[in-house]
This record gives C-alpha cells, structure tokens and sequence, in this order.
C-alpha cells in the first residue's frame, strides 16, 4: 500500500477518486486535523483553570471573583475563538472548492497552512497563560492540566504546524 505523494498533496490520492464524498479529495495539509486538537485542548485547559477557580479562595475571595483571573479567562477565551475562527474558515473553504470538483490552488493550500499554523501558535500562547494562572495547581500529575499543556506542547513541536516552517 502506497500514496503518490505529489497525489496525496493535490487531493488526487486514490481515496478521493473512489469515494464520492468531497472530503476525501482534501490535499494534505490543507485541513485542520492536528491544529484542531491543539485548539481543542487548549479549549479544556480553560475549562479547567474555570473550574479550579470556581473553588479557589485566597486572602478570603473567591479566585473566580479576581479581576486578573477575569483577564485571563476573557484574552483566553477570545484569542482561542479567534484560532477556531480560522480553522473553520479554512475548512470551509476547502470544503466549497473540494465539492465544486476543483482542484484548491496552491495559494489556498499555502493559506490554510498559514492559518493552521497560526491557530497552533495562539492555542499555545493560550495554554501558557492559562497554565501560569493556575499556579502549583498546574503542576500535579495527577491533574488533567498538565497532561494537557504537554500534549499541546508535543503537538506544537510538528513540523507542519511550526509558524516559521508555514510562513516560510
């Protein structure tokens, strides 16, 4: 078993030719697989800075009543909007030339690249800020946010979603 890979690139692989969905005719690299999941993980991360802060109380205040915290989760928040944003688009964009039986030019593909790579960047920057605010919280194995910022950080660390490595 063998992919053609300039085929699997253009999203003329075999699969595509022998089934009718359109999504089988994405080229490679061109959709958001791995720079959802660092969204994606980002997006729990969150979730659980929320929740630990909604049972945190310090100098007898509610961690969730903070206005740092507050920042935090709203630049987090926005910023991870943002990164989803962009990967839609680029889904969807593929998608509407994949179902129209076209063929995405390169300058589409080199844009969701781009866009995947800037999505990554910003769930990143995210799981930073949101594992800073946690604090010692982060840290425990036991707990799900460290587990998750490294699985952020090893996702990261893929060629194809380096920034530098799309840009370039």
């Amino acid at each position: 078993r063998m992919l053609v890979e300039t085929e699997f690139g253009e999203g003329a692989a075999p699969g595509g030719r022998d089934n009718a969905e359109p999504v089988y005719r994405f080229p490679r690299r061109s959709t958001a697989d791995l720079a959802g999941v660092m969204v994606g993980a980002a997006l729990a991360m969150l979730d659980e800075l929320c929740a630990l802060n909604a049972d945190r109380v310090g100098r007898g205040r509610r961690a969730a009543a903070e206005e740092i915290a507050q920042l935090v989760i709203a630049e987090t928040a926005a910023e991870l909007d943002c990164a989803r944003w962009l990967l839609v688009d680029s889904t969807r964009a593929m998608m509407a030339i994949v179902t129209r039986g076209e063929t995405a030019s390169t300058e589409r593909r080199v844009v969701n690249r781009r866009n995947q790579a800037t999505a990554t960047r910003m769930a990143v920057r995210a799981a930073e800020r949101v594992f800073a605010a946690a604090g010692r919280n982060a840290l425990y194995s036991s707990g799900r946010m460290q587990r998750l910022f490294r699985d952020i950080q090893a996702g990261a660390s893929h060629f194809s979603l380096s920034f530098h490595n799309a840009a370039a």
